[in-house]
């Protein structure tokens, strides 16, 4: 495990880094307790020196299975605490759900599912806190 990849904006120890590959996610707009900013990082989120988060839709899952992987294999070990926040956008959620939850204890994510983007953006929060 080596350290975290470097970012490239300045970095502020109180706030959310947010990928650019993020703009755009409904999530960020409930985002209101702690400050966040774009920066040029691998995972979606960076919420710490030693946590990061990748952000999953389950409806974008089942358009691309594969995204996840090749997600969750570019973060690689990075991170000592790696989550996976998945949003549940999608009414038959059993089987992409219990795929989701297979990849992630394959590599060693932390699974948290959020019903509402407005959960999701707690999640981030009390992560960040």
């Amino acid at each position: 495990m080596g350290p975290p990849p470097p970012v490239t904006a300045p970095f502020n120890p109180n706030a959310i880094m947010v990928s650019r590959r993020q703009q755009g996610n409904p999530v960020l707009k409930h985002i209101r307790n702690v400050r966040w900013q774009y920066g040029d990082i691998i995972p979606d989120y960076v919420l710490g020196q030693s946590t990061a988060a990748l952000f999953l839709s389950l409806r974008y899952h089942l358009l691309k299975p594969e995204y996840i992987y090749s997600r969750m294999k570019e973060l690689g070990r990075a991170y000592r605490l790696r989550v996976l926040l998945v949003y549940v956008d999608t009414e038959d959620a059993v089987e992409p759900l219990a795929q989701v939850t297979r990849a992630a204890i394959g590599n060693d994510f932390t699974l948290l599912c959020g019903f509402t983007v407005q959960e999701c953006a707690r999640y981030l929060e009390t992560l960040k806190r």
